[in-house]
């Protein structure tokens, strides 16, 4: 199992923090919101890919998580 560096756990909850607030009535994710809630999962799941590419696969770190946060977007 892979692990969020502290850094990339804090992108994460920010990022979480932001799909949950458009998933109420009126947000941007309502109408998806089955789909959407689940986004910040599978942008850890592809952070981790990309730390395992990046062959560095001890911990995600926040540059991975940032980067795959913005394609799960």
């Amino acid at each position: 199992m892979m692990m969020l560096s502290p850094a990339a756990k804090a992108a994460w909850v920010q990022f979480q923090d932001a799909i949950e607030a458009e998933l109420c009535i009126g947000g941007e994710l309502f109408d998806v919101r089955d789909i959407a809630s689940k986004t910040a999962d599978n942008a850890t799941r592809l952070a981790a890919l990309f730390q395992t590419i990046d062959g560095t696969a001890d911990t995600v770190g926040p540059a991975a998580f940032e980067g795959a946060s913005q394609i799960a977007a």
